[in-house]
């Protein structure tokens, strides 16, 4: 830790933030300073730096007066603009094609920026001109026009219940809506009824312990999980001689709520062509609501640490545009190739979309997906869960279309935005 702020100190000192009088400033000045500096220096750089002004700043100063202010909720600050900057540029692109002006306002906010009544005295917003992020206490508090919820940190479900209800605006990622995403099980039997493709999977609660080792012993290697976690956490394989680990792992989910136990379906893993190590390999689709369908507009791609670590960002898991990993799929059992011709994309796409009609009621919503080999043998996906508050867009590339391997997000969920807000659908191409 104390090497942490050694360099956060190196930081400051390099980009000459410190050099405000910190008793002129507006409250709150110094500490985002450290937060910011702190981020720089544990991350990598997806998103311009922050410039921060040390006085409160009007909505014309700040280059955003008289435009749509969507409010990008956050409770996480490491990382957030990682997740803003390329929806705040998606934003920019899809207003300059629909509208020739910019019409979004997208604005960094977070809760502790919130009072009671949902007015936000700060804001951090892009400024395409001077090519970075920008941060101001606001000289008078303002109302959204619409909010999206995102990074909310360790409490996420409890905080995006209730500000979803204090906020009394059009919202991407409704809690109501987003409740269905946050129960993975409910999401498996729904999709299971849809017919799409979901591994064999059972609740496991406590006291399950005789019947979570009597599926391990059937199935061979099973996934466990809890049942509401995010971005990986607590996820392991066990293999058929393990159950005695299993209990232990269970034992632990359990003082959380329930668990899942789930087939363990990754049938085809990726071979690094550098070192030709294997990895396990998990898909996330980013897919907007819009003009009545769901759009698989981007995604990227998390490749474990190797070949028995699951592929998610809390085990060392690493990130990769999609495009670059589907040439080197190869078979987890013995390795052969294994091709992804172009109408398996294409399927995968299309089953991503119908799997996204699920949830109704987001405009913006991540599926997680692993790959598996159909009875045929082709390539085919099988969906694990799906995430209403889709963390690593930073990471995100285009998956079809004429911005296919382009860095972006979405598109449509801006133009669904207008729609809700404003009745009228932009006529966007591709």
């Amino acid at each position: 830790m104390e090497k942490a702020l050694d360099d956060c100190r190196h930081h400051l000192r390099r980009r000459r933030w410190a050099q405000v009088n910190l008793l002129d400033a507006a409250p709150g000045y110094g500490r985002r300073l450290i937060e910011l500096a702190a981020g720089a220096v544990l991350s990598e750089a997806l998103a311009p730096e922050v410039c921060i002004a040390p006085r409160p700043l009007s909505p014309e100063a700040a280059g955003w007066g008289g435009r749509w202010r969507h409010a990008l909720c956050f409770a996480a600050s490491p990382l957030f603009t990682h997740e803003f900057y390329p929806l705040a540029v998606d934003a920019l692109v899809r207003d300059a094609a629909c509208q020739g002006r910019p019409r979004f306002a997208p604005l960094g906010v977070h809760l502790d920026w919130l009072d009671e009544g949902g007015k936000l005295s700060r804001a951090l917003w892009l400024d395409a001109e001077g090519a970075c992020l920008r941060e101001a206490e606001l000289d008078s508090p303002l109302v959204s026009h619409s909010a999206h919820f995102l990074c909310l940190g360790s409490r996420e479900q409890g905080l995006h219940h209730r500000w979803s209800a204090r906020l009394a605006c059009p919202q991407v990622n409704p809690a109501g809506a987003a409740g269905l995403a946050d129960d993975k099980g409910s999401s498996l039997e729904g999709w299971g009824a849809a017919g799409v493709r979901v591994p064999a999977w059972r609740r496991c609660g406590p006291g399950d312990q005789e019947e979570a080792r009597a599926w391990l012993r059937r199935l061979g290697e099973v996934v466990v999980k809890p049942n509401r976690g995010t971005e990986g956490e607590g996820v392991a394989f066990f293999a058929r001689g393990e159950e005695a680990g299993l209990e232990r792992h269970l034992q632990a989910l359990w003082s959380q709520g329930d668990a899942l136990l789930q087939e363990r379906a990754d049938d085809l893993v990726f071979r690094d062509p550098g070192t030709g190590r294997s990895h396990t390999l998990s898909l996330r689709l980013n897919l907007a609501a819009a003009e009545g369908r769901c759009w698989a507009e981007s995604g990227y791609a998390q490749v474990g640490a190797g070949p028995d670590q699951p592929a998610a960002g809390s085990q060392g898991a690493r990130c990769l545009p999609i495009d670059e990993v589907l040439p080197h799929l190869v078979r987890r059992g013995d390795g052969r190739p294994a091709p992804m011709p172009a109408p398996a994309w294409a399927g995968i796409i299309e089953e991503a979309e119908a799997a996204a009609g699920l949830f109704a009621g987001l405009l913006l919503a991540g599926l997680d997906l692993v790959l598996a080999l159909g009875e045929s043998g082709a390539v085919v996906p099988v969906f694990l869960e799906a995430n209403a508050r889709p963390a690593g867009l930073g990471h995100s590339r285009f998956v079809q279309g004429p911005e296919r391997g382009q860095p972006g997000v979405s598109l449509r969920m801006w133009d669904a935005l207008e729609y809700l807000v404003e009745g009228r659908n932009c006529e966007h191409s591709g």
